[in-house]
């Protein structure tokens, strides 16, 4: 949509982690203590710690959406109490925080779009099969999601019996010449970071990575170090992509999150990097 200029945005999901475990939510609880930890955060404590996250993390691309956050729990919260602060963060999440415009095209999948309610709604769906009972909700879901209209593009027998007029599309469309993959926990090898904690908590969601065999690395003055290691199944899966003529162009952090190990003999907790790949398929002509 952007190469064709059409204004979109992507409903993002914090799937496999609490946004309490965003490293720039962690450091706005920090500020607010200031020294001592008190059962409220006074209103001066509160606007301290506001300007020192818009200073700390300026660059970040994740800090638009935390002060959306605090901005929600500052309106409904006249006395912040810090319990009910830290509930409100571990209760919301990254989907709740996208507010739709008449100016842009919002994609999402149908889980995502959960609580959305939009003008017009294009469904694509791709051989579902309605026989299943968590289809069937999960239809329903993102049929009521339309407050006007409603197209549905699919490509099988799913409304046939409907008594509505309605036509298969049955277009082999070509697929993407890019492609975006936002990798999760399962994405990368958890272990590999635990050595790693302050060097990564120099760098902010945004920031650049390179991508060197298995690692992607970030610039770090003449030096390139590691930050994530890939896991075998994000290895194959870019294998498979790779023999698709799809190669990793460019690379970014897209959240650093705390994450503590499942090891009852390791009470440390660490910060981890989940990164966003970007690819692009080369035509076989080209290659």
């Amino acid at each position: 949509m952007h190469q064709r200029g059409i204004p979109c945005r992507l409903i993002q999901s914090n799937d496999g982690f609490s946004l309490y475990d965003l490293a720039e939510l962690r450091m706005f609880l920090k500020l607010t203590e200031n020294g001592e930890m008190q059962p409220v955060i006074s209103d001066a404590q509160w606007e301290s710690a506001i300007i020192g996250l818009k200073e700390y993390y300026s660059k970040s691309e994740c800090l638009a959406l935390c002060l959306d956050l605090l901005a929600q729990f500052a309106s409904v919260n006249e006395k912040k109490y810090r319990s009910d602060l830290e509930t409100f963060i571990r209760e919301s999440n990254l989907s709740d925080l996208c507010h739709p415009t008449k100016k842009e095209v919002t994609v999402s999948t149908m889980h995502k779009a959960k609580g959305h309610e939009f003008d017009c709604v294009y469904m694509l769906l791709n051989r579902i099969d309605s026989s299943i009972l968590e289809n069937k909700r999960m239809l329903y879901v993102a049929m009521t999601r339309a407050r006007s209209e409603l197209y549905i593009h699919y490509n099988n027998g799913l409304f046939e019996d409907s008594g509505y007029p309605v036509s298969r599309d049955m277009t082999l469309y070509p697929e993407p010449d890019e492609m975006i993959l936002q990798l999760t926990h399962r994405d990368v090898v958890l272990d590999f970071i635990k050595n790693k904690k302050n060097l990564i908590l120099k760098f902010q969601s945004g920031e650049p990575l390179y991508l060197n065999g298995c690692y992607l690395c970030v610039k770090n003055n003449s030096k390139n170090p590691p930050v994530v290691k890939l896991s075998a199944k994000a290895r194959e899966k870019l294998e498979k992509l790779n023999q698709k003529g799809y190669q990793v162009t460019a690379a970014k952090i897209r959240f650093i999150v705390a994450w503590r190990s499942t090891e009852i003999s390791d009470t440390n907790e660490y910060a981890l990097v989940l990164p966003e790949l970007h690819l692009h398929r080369h035509s076989p002509d080209l290659q």
